[in-house]
């Protein structure tokens, strides 16, 4: 098994068509399953969260490498199959170990409510770590995958970070812990929320997801199935004193099962790859793995020594392509070139930042001048930010370089390296999301309308 994954230098991206009725365009595709807007805390309404108890933790004695050894899950050696559940206070959701994999399911006698089930075990306290674990999601009989799950870092007696899953979508959330907490009455609030993403490196349900999260100071990073996918900065140095295994169920979400295997808890050997902040470089005027072919139907796109020329087919439809990982603060760049049928086209082109399920923040240039900055959300798409016409952008089918910050709530926009917007986005929480471009084709869209070229994404730290 592959341990240090982070020198891998390219990055898949994953390419959605987004739809809006109103514009007679074409859409994002419809994930298969739901995701609910964030909830304001974990704990059960009105009933209290439940933590599984667990008697008497012992500190895992191991290796100097391992905090946790490789899991075989079974009654007698596993810490995590040691714990009591009392299925009046969760709903029915419990565990079993057997096999040696470690399931999460609901008992046949498993109401319609909110509850929540975490099996913790204490680890030696630690800045840097690595957990890994193989998953397998199944979804309940006759419905999409809707379980949520994942891992719960502890930290102190106030407050834990979360890493939850759920379909081939994942989040991370600082949680502030109330009402004593540590015991059966606690209650779990969500204090902070990096956005839900999707990665298209998971696996859809039914099939093994290999995960690896590595902690260090303030920075942890994702991995799955070999691919690095988000990086998170916290806003302190992590130290972990244990790792916990949960599950959740909601009204009218039904829970399927959940296995576990090979969980290992570990101190990495390089931590930093994780400290540094990333960067990534693509010319793009070859093949190198920087854009993957799944998910480009509907749209031309072909590698030319000028750059990728990336269009959509579908007159006026808009198309845009992220890619992981997904970031927080983050500088993106490339160089644009529009070939428009007319001046007066409605055809744009430009650069996506913090994109996730939440929304996502959109700049484009134009043939006629302008430039627009967009926030694009659920609830309200195409809000406009800003719009000018901008004497830095050439026209005439002239390369553009166009730069696009998104840090802390400010949005910067840089053409030709002259700022020509700058504005505060704070209202719909967008911090954290993939990066990557963003086009809408005119009446008649041409293979060569739109050129990306010298793809840049920096952290910003």
């Amino acid at each position: 098994m592959k341990r240090n994954i982070f020198l891998k230098k390219q990055i898949p991206l994953f390419f959605i068509i987004a739809c809006f009725v109103l514009f007679s365009t074409c859409s994002q595709p419809t994930p298969t399953i739901s995701i609910p807007a964030s909830p304001e805390t974990l704990s059960p309404t009105p009933a209290p969260t439940e933590t599984a108890a667990v008697p008497t933790p012992q500190i895992i004695q191991s290796t100097a490498s391992d905090l946790i050894p490789v899991q075989t899950f079974d009654d007698s050696s596993s810490p995590f199959c040691q714990s009591l559940v009392d299925l009046t206070k969760t709903g029915g959701l419990t565990f079993s170990c057997s096999d040696g994999k470690f399931t999460f399911s609901t008992a046949p006698e498993a109401k319609d409510t909110y509850k929540y089930l975490r099996v913790s075990v204490p680890i030696q306290p630690t800045t840097t770590f690595t957990v890994e674990a193989d998953l397998i999601s199944r979804a309940a009989p006759g419905k999409s995958d809707q379980n949520n799950y994942g891992l719960i870092l502890g930290i102190d007696g106030t407050h834990t970070y979360s890493l939850r899953f759920r379909g081939q979508y994942y989040r991370f959330d600082k949680n502030l812990l109330r009402n004593n907490s540590s015991g059966n009455d606690g209650e779990i609030h969500i204090n902070k929320s990096w956005n839900w993403n999707y990665s298209p490196s998971f696996k859809p349900a039914g099939n093994s997801n290999h995960i690896q999260l590595t902690c260090s100071g303030e920075t942890c990073v994702l991995n799955v199935n070999q691919n690095t996918i988000a990086r998170f900065n916290l806003d302190q140095e992590i130290n972990s004193s244990s790792i916990a295994l949960f599950a959740e169920v909601g009204y009218d979400k039904p829970f399927g099962t959940v296995e576990v295997d090979n969980l290992h808890v570990y101190l990495p050997q390089d931590e930093t790859i994780v400290q540094n902040p990333f960067a990534f470089s693509d010319k793009l005027i070859s093949e190198n793995g920087t854009f993957p072919k799944t998910g480009l139907s509907g749209a031309y796109n072909k590698y030319q020594a000028d750059g990728f020329h990336f269009s959509s087919v579908v007159p006026f439809g808009y198309y845009g392509v992220k890619t992981d990982p997904a970031l927080g603060d983050v500088s993106i760049s490339a160089s644009v070139v529009l070939k428009a049928d007319n001046i007066n086209s409605s055809m744009y082109a430009g650069l996506v930042c913090r994109s996730s399920v939440e929304g996502m923040v959109i700049a484009v240039i134009r043939e006629n001048g302008y430039f627009s900055i967009f926030r694009d959300t659920p609830t309200r798409p195409f809000s406009l930010l800003a719009q000018a016409r901008s004497k830095e952008i050439l026209t005439g089918g002239a390369a553009n370089q166009l730069r696009l910050d998104c840090v802390g709530s400010t949005i910067t926009f840089y053409i030709n390296g002259k700022k020509v917007a700058s504005l505060q986005n704070a209202k719909f929480k967008l911090v954290f999301g993939r990066n990557g471009f963003f086009t809408k084709d005119g009446k008649n869209p041409d293979e060569a309308a739109i050129t990306f070229s010298n793809l840049e994404i920096k952290e910003v730290r």
